[in-house]
C-alpha cells in the first residue's frame, strides 16, 4: 500500500473550502478502507486571499489531523503549488483544485497504475485523450488544445494536455518543483518541459473534467493564452534546458 499528499492551492475560496475539503477527505478515507492507501495528508496553501480563506483553512486543519494549512501574502497559483509540493511528506504527491473540476477518481486510477508499474515515476491524467470525458465551454477546450499544440510544434514534444493532472513520486516532485520559477499557471509549462527534458518515465491515462461554470469573460482566457504563448517563445532557451 502507499501514502499520498494532496496539495490544494486556495485563493478566495472561503465559501466552498470546508464543503470541498470534506469531499476530498471522504474520498481518501474510502481509499483507505479499500486498502489502496495507508495514510494521506491534505496541504491547503492559501496565497494572498482578500477574504477569510486562511482562517477557514486553519479551522479545518485544527479539526482534522490529516490536514495542514499554510499561507503566504504572495499571490500566485504557481507559487502556492511549489511551496505546497515542497512541504509534502507522503510517498506520492498530486495537486488538486478546490473546485473539484477534475474527476477525483483520477487519484485511485493513478495510484493503482504507479504501484502496478513502478518503473513509471509520473502518472498523467489527460483531458484530451480519445477516452477522456470533458465538459467545458467550447472556447476553453479550443484554447487548451491550441496552446498544447503550439508547445508541441515549438519544442518537438508530444503532450496531449499541458495542464494535465499528475501524480508523482514525492521525492521526484520536490526536485521538479524546486526547479520551477513561475509564480502563476505558467508553472504547468515548466513542469511539462522538466519532465520531458529529464527523460522521466510517464504514463498517460484519460480523465473526466467538468468545468461548466466559468466566472470570467472569454476575453480573459484569450488574453491569458496570448500572454503565456509569448512567454513560451521568449523563454525558449531556458525551457529547453530545464531538467532535474
Amino acid at each position: 500500500m502507499s501514502s499520498l499528499s494532496i496539495v490544494i492551492p486556495v485563493y478566495n475560496e472561503e465559501k466552498v473550502l470546508e464543503k470541498n475539503v470534506k469531499a476530498y477527505v471522504r474520498y481518501l478515507e474510502k481509499l483507505k478502507l479499500d486498502g489502496i492507501l495507508d495514510d494521506y495528508e491534505i496541504i491547503l496553501y492559501e496565497n494572498g486571499s482578500s477574504d477569510n480563506t486562511f482562517e477557514a483553512a486553519q479551522m479545518i486543519a485544527s479539526e482534522t489531523n490529516n490536514i495542514r494549512a499554510f499561507n503566504s501574502a504572495h499571490r500566485g497559483l504557481g507559487y502556492a503549488t511549489r511551496l505546497g509540493m515542497c512541504a509534502a511528506g507522503m510517498q506520492y504527491a498530486t495537486v488538486c483544485a478546490i473546485d473539484m473540476g477534475c474527476d477525483i477518481g483520477f487519484i485511485r486510477k493513478a495510484l493503482r497504475n504507479i504501484m502496478l508499474h513502478p518503473s513509471y515515476q509520473v502518472i498523467i491524467g489527460s483531458r484530451n485523450l480519445p477516452e477522456s470525458k470533458s465538459s467545458r465551454p467550447w472556447f476553453r477546450t479550443l484554447l487548451s488544445k491550441g496552446y498544447t499544440a503550439l508547445i508541441n510544434l515549438l519544442y518537438g514534444t508530444d503532450f496531449s494536455d499541458v495542464g494535465a493532472a499528475r501524480l508523482y513520486e514525492t521525492s521526484l516532485a520536490k526536485r521538479i518543483f524546486e526547479t520551477t520559477k513561475a509564480d502563476d499557471a505558467f508553472i504547468e509549462v515548466e513542469v511539462s518541459m522538466i519532465i520531458k527534458n529529464s527523460s522521466i518515465r510517464t504514463m498517460e491515462i484519460p480523465i473526466s473534467h467538468n468545468e461548466m461554470d466559468v466566472a470570467r469573460h472569454p476575453a480573459y482566457f484569450i488574453g491569458m493564452i496570448f500572454s503565456d504563448a509569448w512567454r513560451v517563445f521568449s523563454n525558449y532557451s531556458s525551457l529547453r534546458r530545464k531538467s532535474v
